[in-house]
């Protein structure tokens, strides 16, 4: 660590330990890693009419204000916030790109996938650019179209038996004589969420790696490209 940093950090200790009690306070909100373990409790527990709510809400919220704070306040000592915020978000991005493979439940799937996206964001927001509230806000809102969409859709899903809900990616098999416009409403959603061009998280992914390629390294952009391909085998 550069000597003048390092004297910068011990001049202001005080805002340094503000800004890590900020980040702390966010993270924990926002369900980043290591505070992940509550967004799935919360996501199993509540109704799926009150799912949405529940996951965007807090999104919507704290990623513009976090912003704003650390971009107007303390962008002089960018180079601690950055590199937290790259630190959390990959971990964020690692623990949801792996939990969503292991589990078929819906509503976990969509938990975890909320954690891959709170690592993107967490990863954007450390990239130290005049683009990155665009970049953000964009996605963050087409978040917000794929969130009402997968709402909707395990929101329909019921036994053609039972006319109970679905909950579980198992229980799919068994229905085959669904309408054919489901099917294709149910694909071009999947679609989306895995990231396949051209739909909309293909344009998310590609103004994540974009702005990661343009601030770190070539490593970073194989390390967080790949782990969002492991997110996206999910909905395969």
């Amino acid at each position: 660590m550069p000597e003048n940093i390092v004297n910068l950090l011990f001049q202001h200790i005080e805002i340094i330990v503000a800004i890590t009690f900020i980040l702390a306070y966010f993270l924990f909100k926002l369900g980043a890693g290591p505070f992940y373990t509550w967004t799935i409790e919360v996501y199993n527990s509540c109704s799926t009419s009150s799912l949405l709510a529940v996951s965007l809400i807090p999104k919507l919220i704290y990623i513009p204000m976090l912003f704003f704070i650390l971009f107007f306040n303390f962008l002089e000592f960018s180079f601690y916030w950055s590199s937290l915020l790259l630190a959390f978000g990959f971990i964020t991005l690692f623990v949801g790109s792996f939990g969503i493979l292991l589990t078929d439940k819906l509503k976990e799937i969509y938990a975890w996938s909320s954690i891959i996206h709170t690592g993107n964001l967490l990863i954007m927001l450390s990239c130290l650019a005049s683009v990155t509230l665009n970049f953000v806000m964009f996605y963050l809102l087409s978040y917000c179209l794929l969130s009402c969409g997968f709402i909707i859709f395990i929101s329909s899903l019921k036994n053609k038996f039972t006319g109970r809900l679905i909950k579980t990616v198992s229980e799919l098999s068994g229905l085959v004589h669904i309408h054919s416009t489901f099917y294709l409403l149910a694909i071009l959603l999947l679609a989306s969420a895995a990231g396949f061009t051209p739909f909309l998280s293909f344009f998310m992914k590609f103004s994540l790696l974009s702005m990661v390629i343009d601030n770190y390294n070539v490593w970073f952009f194989l390390a967080i490209g790949l782990m969002n391909i492991i997110g996206g085998v999910a909905y395969l």
